[in-house]
């Protein structure tokens, strides 16, 4: 195409053919949001993000019934911690959608919830204030660790048995107090504990709404945990073992926290804020990169590290010291949101959908008091459950890696302590890791040698664990596509690594 006598192009004005070859991006509002998330470079669409995030409300919102039941225990209004709940879920969500642009739906957590209460409040005898004002300063650690960006260093200087055994051991806690509150398990006259009065009601009613929620997640219903607490709610009001609310719809009723900053004077309020962290943070650095692991565009291919890894956690951190405003436990990633990245949420505005639906049901918090103990018990079991698998991660052939995780897990159990445990762990860990330090330290040769072999022996065995876990998934997969295929249906969908089976 050549210029004629005016120097414009054959067809047109130059300028004309120069933003062909450079098109503005469009300026609809639908587009700049496209790229605000980043949807198309992600593969996403509007209405995946948003039945996505439809899925991750619905695996969350269960946390608005059974929080109040927790930290009810410890004296806490339960109307209040329901309204101060959903608006922790809504803030943390969608700031974390907004800025992190992240599809993790963030709210009071389960497991620092049962340590605020049993531990900080009940355990150390803080006040309410007291304990909010150590999550406070907690969550700003957080918060400052993740904005510098020490956060990986600090989650990789923690060895992996111990991450693994105090999900473990929390999990086994909360099971404990499910089962107390069910009425299932009570403190024995000649054991520590016996089996308590399981024909009753409550208690037949409580153990058939754990299974209906499990048989739920066996069929991988999405937000089975809300569907089996509300047959149990509905079952219940049948019944007569609860009561329709005076009234539905309420203004939500928000309070907030005076902090006592007089605990920070004491050694039990700075062991308190070691804790609250330390578990906050390797809680919300697994589950942040276990759930983006699901899909390789939560992935960043320069670093290997999740995407925007530094604003989830500073945010997850503002969270925490935002929920000890509003006088609740710490706001964690909730591992739920694995079912939205399966369903196809990849942005933030999976956790924006989420928000929102929170803020409606902000104001139908008053219906929170008609849902039974038999149905948010089970919940506590269930979700226990779900943080045993965690157990596998720790090499039990190792003795200095198994007994410390053993102690640790055990000693959150049976002695009803998050810190117990933790300390009891760490120790262990010091003391049976410390011929290691002096190996290195020393230079001794035979003490290196051998501590060499047992290493060499472990990572032997671990590789022939993972080659047999791999050859029974190479024979699940071939055993799957001669069914298929013996089924006429030749069009074997190979599923990627972005949507496992994810139950709940």
């Amino acid at each position: 195409m050549a210029p004629n006598q005016d120097g414009a192009y054959m067809g047109g004005d130059s300028r004309d053919y120069y933003t062909n070859l450079n098109p503005s991006p469009s300026n609809t509002f639908g587009d700049r949001v496209d790229r605000y998330f980043k949807m198309t470079e992600r593969g996403s669409s509007v209405m995946q993000e948003i039945k996505a995030g439809v899925i991750l409300f619905a695996t969350m919102c269960y946390i608005l019934v059974v929080n109040p039941e927790i930290l009810g225990a410890a004296g806490l209004d339960m109307g209040l911690v329901a309204s101060s709940t959903a608006v922790c879920a809504v803030v943390g969500s969608l700031i974390m959608g907004l800025f992190a642009n992240l599809p993790f739906g963030v709210a009071p957590g389960m497991g620092l919830n049962t340590y605020f209460a049993f531990e900080l409040v009940l355990g150390s005898h803080h006040t309410p204030a007291q304990a909010c004002t150590i999550c406070l300063v907690a969550g700003g650690i957080f918060a400052l660790l993740g904005a510098v960006g020490a956060a990986n260093a600090a989650i990789n200087s923690v060895p992996l048995s111990m991450k693994k055994a105090v999900v473990v051991g929390i999990g086994l806690f909360q099971t404990i107090i499910g089962l107390s509150v069910l009425g299932v398990i009570q403190a024995g006259d000649q054991t520590i504990l016996e089996l308590g009065d399981v024909t009753g009601m409550p208690q037949m009613l409580g153990i058939a709404t754990l299974l209906l929620i499990a048989m739920l997640v066996v069929l991988n219903v999405p937000g089975s945990i809300l569907i089996g607490m509300g047959f149990t709610t509905v079952v219940a009001l049948a019944i007569g073992l609860t009561h329709v609310p005076a009234k539905v719809v309420s203004t939500p009723e928000i309070a907030i926290t005076v902090f006592d900053w007089s605990v920070l004077t004491t050694v039990s309020g700075w062991v308190g804020i070691f804790f609250v962290f330390f578990v906050a943070f390797v809680d919300v650095g697994g589950v942040m990169i276990g759930i983006a692991a699901q899909a390789d565009e939560l992935i960043d291919e320069r670093t290997g590290d999740v995407t925007n890894q530094r604003w989830g956690f500073t945010i997850v951190g503002l969270s925490i010291m935002i929920s000890a405003v509003f006088g609740n436990s710490p706001m964690i990633i909730y591992l739920e949101s694995a079912a939205a990245v399966q369903q196809g949420g990849r942005t933030g505005l999976t956790t924006i959908v989420s928000a929102l639906l929170f803020f409606v049901v902000m104001f139908f918090v008053p219906t929170v008091s008609a849902v039974p103990r038999a149905a948010t018990a089970p919940v506590l079991v269930l979700v226990g459950s779900f943080m045993m698998g965690a157990v596998m991660a720790v090499s039990w052939d190792k003795i200095n890696e198994a007994l410390p995780a053993f102690m640790t897990i055990t000693m959150m159990a049976f002695t009803c302590s998050i810190s117990t445990g933790l300390v009891s762990g760490i120790c262990f860990y010091a003391v049976l890791n410390f011929p290691f330090v002096l190996a290195r330290g020393l230079n001794v040769a035979w003490l290196k040698d051998r501590l060499a072999m047992e290493e060499i022996q472990s990572a032997r065995q671990r590789a022939a664990s993972i080659e047999s876990a791999i050859e029974r998934k190479r024979s699940e997969v071939y055993s799957f596509r001669e069914r298929r295929e013996g089924s006429g249906d030749v069009a074997v969908h190979h599923q990627s690594r972005a949507s496992p089976p994810v139950f709940n």
